[in-house]
């Protein structure tokens, strides 16, 4: 991995592990490594996953009660939440899904747009596309190194 695609991560601390027995070296990424600055816009400091999350016991009790009693539809699920919640005081509310299957067709113009629309600060969207962009691979065919291929696409 060059310096170049490490130096695009300001905050995170980026280490080589040596493998002497594969063709691949480990990366070992420490997002705890640097810490923030005093009295400097840093974009880690205005991002509060705890406020997103549900913390309200009635709001736990909607998304049980949602969850379990449906079809298996994964979409009728969360509209059974969001219909309970209009109803109660806890209006805003956030559901958890893993849905790693639908990540491989995810188009990252469209992530982008997504977060935009939805009133992301932009220094945090471009941190989040940094991560998701820098993504490149290069192929040996015939024991010769191809160009770098960037893919467009997928989240793993």
């Amino acid at each position: 991995m060059s310096s170049n695609t490490t130096s695009i991560f300001l905050f995170i601390d980026t280490n080589i592990i040596r493998q002497t027995k594969s063709d691949h070296d480990a990366v070992l990424l420490d997002t705890m490594g640097k810490k923030p600055k005093e009295k400097q816009r840093d974009p880690r400091l205005f991002f509060r996953y705890d406020t997103c999350w549900a913390k309200d016991k009635r709001a736990k009790v909607i998304i049980k009660h949602s969850w379990f009693n449906r079809a298996d539809n994964t979409l009728e699920k969360i509209y059974g939440i969001r219909k309970s919640s209009k109803n109660d005081l806890n209006k805003g509310l956030v559901v958890k899904i893993d849905i790693s299957k639908a990540y491989d067709r995810v188009e990252w113009k469209f992530l982008e747009t997504v977060m935009k629309n939805m009133g992301f600060a932009d220094a945090w969207i471009n941190l989040i596309m940094k991560c998701v962009c820098s993504v490149k691979y290069v192929v040996k065919c015939n024991r010769v190194l191809t160009n770098t291929i960037a893919p467009e696409r997928g989240l793993r």
